[in-house]
């Protein structure tokens, strides 16, 4: 039997024991790869706090595309605003790679900060909300009164180039709750052809 190749020219791997194709989607070939990053930040709020997590692409034809999940254990609103013009306030957190051997070599370009009511809350200056969501909201649909929620995005966002977002959450609980923002993304150049 020859070797089969892809349109590349790359060869196509086969398990030997079982003549199984074996495959890896795009990507998990990005972890390998050294290009796939994660971050994230949480904290415990009261009634009406807030936690914001600001994102500043690159200026590069590498995009992130990026996976988002959100959490919270009680009554909240999430949000996530495109084209701020600026933020104030927020600290500066790591954005990991996920191949940990390439953390130093090849780091993400992505810029990142965070905050909470209290600690480095970041004030943004315009902005579009894009993406809203209630979690736990008597009225919110699907209705999930009195209880918290999680979502994480399956599809992933491309977000554009040079470009600042915000992602906040607004405790809307009448006690206060933890929640969290989770960031999973690769860096790509889109391909012309």
């Amino acid at each position: 039997m020859g070797r089969i190749v892809n349109n590349f020219g790359n060869p196509i791997g086969i398990d030997s024991g079982t003549r199984v194709l074996e495959t890896i989607d795009y990507a998990h070939h990005e972890v390998h790869s050294g290009s796939h990053y994660f971050a994230g930040y949480s904290a415990a709020l009261t009634s009406g706090d807030v936690i914001t997590v600001g994102i500043t692409t690159p200026n590069t034809t590498k995009w992130d595309h990026l996976l988002l999940g959100f959490n919270s254990a009680d009554e909240a609103y999430f949000e996530l605003l495109e084209d701020v013009t600026s933020f104030s306030g927020g600290a500066a957190i790591i954005a990991y790679n996920n191949n940990r051997n390439k953390q130093i070599e090849n780091p993400s370009g992505t810029v990142l900060i965070a905050g909470h009511t209290g600690t480095n809350l970041i004030t943004p200056t315009g902005g579009t909300v894009i993406y809203a969501e209630y979690y736990g909201e008597a009225g919110a649909t699907p209705s999930r009164s009195g209880a918290g929620g999680g979502n994480r995005n399956d599809n992933e966002l491309i977000l554009k180039q040079n470009t600042n977002y915000l992602l906040r959450i607004t405790d809307t609980s009448a006690s206060g709750n933890n929640s969290s923002i989770t960031l999973e993304w690769y860096e790509h150049t889109d391909k012309t052809d």
